[in-house]
């Protein structure tokens, strides 16, 4: 589940084992769906949760796939 700003990018990871959903973009479910999708993610026995944002000044610095991949690392070291 991820909150869109215009100013940051959010990266975020969930695995909820069998009953996973797929999804590759959080833009194409209404705010309903995405809340009630967030609301699963983090109520998940045993999930660990994670986030990380980084800022729109990096993200014109290194790019979008980098900011991207720097999000993703920033929130897997959280979990460590």
């Amino acid at each position: 589940a991820v909150a869109v700003d215009a100013k940051q990018l959010p990266a975020a990871l969930a695995y909820l084992g069998d009953d996973a959903v797929r999804i590759d973009d959080s833009k194409k479910l209404n705010e309903q769906n995405r809340e009630e999708l967030y609301e699963r993610i983090v109520s998940a026995p045993g999930l660990y949760v994670a986030r990380s944002f980084v800022d729109a000044k990096t993200i014109d610095e290194i790019n979008i796939l980098q900011a991207t991949l720097r999000g993703m690392r920033d929130a897997v070291k959280e979990l460590s």
